[in-house]
């Protein structure tokens, strides 16, 4: 008699999602600890803001480049 087989997606969170969330926390981690007062120069202006803001925007504007060039360049396809 045979037992059927259980799917391993339905047992819990996948190694992705595991990822994303130690990513995320690591983020936040460093974001917390990073509050001080730093002067950004953009051309010919020097802007000040909190280090914890700039590196998140440093963040979200390289997560928005990685798409963009994701989705200009799509997934190669092996063999072609």
């Amino acid at each position: 008699m045979m037992m059927p087989q259980q799917s391993s997606s339905g047992s819990g969170p996948g190694a992705k999602v595991i990822f994303l969330v130690i990513v995320f926390v690591l983020l936040i981690v460093v974001l917390l600890q990073n509050t001080h007062r730093v002067g950004f120069n953009l051309l010919l202006w020097t802007i000040g803001m909190s280090q914890a803001l700039l590196t998140l925007i440093s963040v979200m504007t390289g997560f928005v480049a990685g798409l963009v060039a994701y989705a200009i360049l799509g997934r190669k396809k092996p063999g072609k």
